[in-house]
């Protein structure tokens, strides 16, 4: 398997952790998602992403629960605020995006 377009911005974020400055089980969950995340949008560059890579990896999982798409989605969020302050995009690609409502 080729290395997704977020791999280099996922391992310093998740090397925050060995630094003492996210919880490990947060990072855990955070790895999770944004492998999930980098695998949806292929080999694209990081710079590409947008707002439709955020919402087809939403489509893309159906069987997430609402409280599960509302924090996956926030850790999207976090990672594309994340992104912004590192100059790697000029714009969050989860802006805009509302999350699910809950039951």
């Amino acid at each position: 398997m080729t290395a997704g377009p977020a791999d280099r911005p996922v391992r310093e974020l998740i090397s925050r952790v060995a630094r003492g400055e996210i919880v490990t089980s947060t990072a855990q969950n955070l790895r999770q998602w944004l492998r999930s995340f980098s695998d949806a949008c292929g080999n694209r560059p990081v710079r590409m992403l947008g707002k439709r890579d955020v919402e087809r990896w939403l489509e893309a999982n159906p069987q997430w629960a609402p409280a599960c798409r509302r924090t996956r989605l926030g850790g999207i969020r976090m990672f594309g605020d994340w992104l912004v302050e590192r100059r790697y995009l000029n714009r969050n690609p989860a802006t805009g995006i509302r999350p699910p409502k809950m039951p």
